[in-house]
């Protein structure tokens, strides 16, 4: 069973839910576990079953490993709460919390987060928000102005992706010291060409040249560099001469390149675009759905998701608060009068979490990706509190190329799960990164004292329990749990939430 499948059944298991519903006055209501209702407490609890250790095949690598998370289900979670889960590297998905185990997964996620006050964007940040500014009001794409018909035009969508996974890979040799040992600035083109007719294509039908442009700008021996990319591009076949050859599927590309011409055709003609970015409650509505199931199949090749799993997954959720300021929302980009994409957020006193986002595959050329995180920081920066500063980008796993935006936004913090520090990222950190020496969890768990229950609130339902009630296994059982739980939030205060027994 996938972590996801295992998130939903775990969420199915909730015997009751708490939902945070705006009615059309305005005012917030709560249906859900007693404890958490403004209505019956003055004071707002968080109320959680810890449901203990979980893996799943690592999405990350083909070494075949294995992740592991640890996670709990919460009826309720107050904000406070939340942001202390949010410092210790926790994610939420609908009313689960999980937080990866890095001491024994297959590959470690790192957790990210950006100052909006101290934020610079670089040349890429900017080019998107011309692109998106271009297509708006109907010019041609910044990027293809200046290319030949053959270089722009005429790129399957399929060589456009690989030659920003080959930038990102070339990014990361120059930050490992176990290879490259030069100064890497700026970006550099990593152009991928379709060989001509007649020439030897045993070895893949397009080619590129990347090492042997950095052999002459870095003074670097363009056959070492071949091989090293070689060894580190899946889709690379071969390194001959300094040459990078590669395979593509010439079926997609003529597929896809008729996309590509529509798509600069009628940038040129149509008329100026009117793109609308609104914030509200995070409700649920077949228009959002349907654009979730097209993103899913196209981009993940998920077809099996439901209404069930997306209400579980992106509209559920266990926060609860007097202020309408913070809590769950959903920020949707409407283009004209199409949806093309959908954030979710979580609001804190700290910061923004970025929960997911979905949107149009079709417009993927636009970056809507990396638009969307410029969105999050303008948007915070124009109507946040006085403390609430930071952009939570979620896990950053080395060597993966679609996580590389992340610490691409200048300048970003990385967790260290050995102090609980936020740290600079700078190009030693990505050195200890990639090689796997960047803080080092301890492995204390036998090593953990024991703790002492009678600080802990208990429940069953919604009346007061101990964990005498439970069988002696189970006791037992929970206790382990509950010791690793108090570990991993590393705070005092675990004794103001309350823990439901079953």
């Amino acid at each position: 069973m996938s972590f996801l499948s295992e998130v939903q059944e775990n969420i199915k298991s909730l015997k009751q839910t708490v939902t945070r519903v705006k009615k059309q006055d305005g005012s917030i209501t709560y249906h859900g576990h007693p404890l958490a209702d403004p209505a019956t407490c003055e004071q707002l609890s968080t109320v959680v079953y810890i449901s203990g250790e979980s893996s799943e095949l690592c999405q990350y690598c083909s070494e075949n490993g294995r992740n592991f998370n640890f996670g709990i289900l919460a009826s309720s979670i107050t904000l406070d709460t939340y942001d202390t889960l949010i410092q210790h590297n926790w994610r939420r998905s609908g009313n689960y919390f999980y937080r990866p185990l890095n001491d024994a997964s297959c590959c470690p996620q790192y957790s990210t987060r950006l100052d909006v006050d101290l934020f610079k964007a670089n040349k890429n940040q900017k080019k998107v928000l011309r692109r998106m500014d271009n297509y708006l009001k109907g010019a041609p794409n910044a990027s293809n102005r200046n290319k030949s018909k053959n270089t722009s035009k005429c790129k399957s969508e399929q060589v456009l992706q690989l030659e920003t996974e080959l930038q990102q890979v070339v990014s990361i040799i120059f930050m490992s010291p176990g290879y490259i040992q030069y100064e890497y600035k700026g970006m550099i083109n990593c152009t991928i060409r379709k060989k001509r007719k007649g020439s030897d294509v045993s070895n893949g039908n397009y080619y590129s040249n990347i090492a042997k442009a950095l052999s002459g700008k870095y003074k670097i021996d363009a056959n070492i560099l071949a091989d090293i990319i070689c060894d580190r591009v899946k889709f690379c076949t071969t390194a001959i001469d300094g040459i990078i050859h590669v395979t593509v599927d010439e079926e997609s590309s003529v597929n896809s390149r008729s996309t590509s011409e529509t798509y600069t055709s009628e940038v040129r003609t149509e008329p100026d675009k009117n793109l609308e970015i609104v914030t509200g409650e995070a409700l649920f509505d077949e228009e959002s759905f349907n654009l979730f199931q097209k993103y899913q199949k196209e981009i993940h090749h998920n077809n099996n998701l439901t209404k069930e799993n997306y209400i579980s997954w992106l509209i559920t959720s266990p926060i609860v608060t007097h202020d309408p300021a913070y809590g769950t929302y959903h920020t949707k980009f409407i283009l004209d009068t199409i949806l093309i994409g959908v954030a979710v957020w979580d609001i804190l006193p700290s910061g923004l979490v970025g929960v997911y986002f979905f949107y149009d595959p079709d417009f993927r050329k636009v970056s809507l990706g990396i638009y969307c995180c410029l969105i999050e920081i303008k948007w915070l920066q124009n109507n946040r509190n006085k403390n609430c500063k930071y952009i939570y980008m979620g896990g950053y796993v080395p060597h993966c190329s679609k996580m590389m935006y992340k610490v691409d936004f200048y300048p970003t913090e990385i967790l260290d799960e050995a102090t609980y520090e936020w740290k600079f990222v700078d190009r030693q950190m990505m050195q200890d990164i990639v090689n796997g020496h960047f803080h080092q969890v301890k492995k204390d768990r036998d090593e953990e004292k024991p703790i002492n229950t009678s600080n802990y609130n208990f429940v069953i339902g919604s009346i007061s329990a101990s964990l005498e009630e439970l069988e002696p296994e189970d006791t037992n059982a929970y206790k382990t749990k509950l010791q690793t739980f108090t570990r991993l939030v590393d705070i005092e205060s675990v004794g103001e939430i309350t823990y439901e027994l079953t």
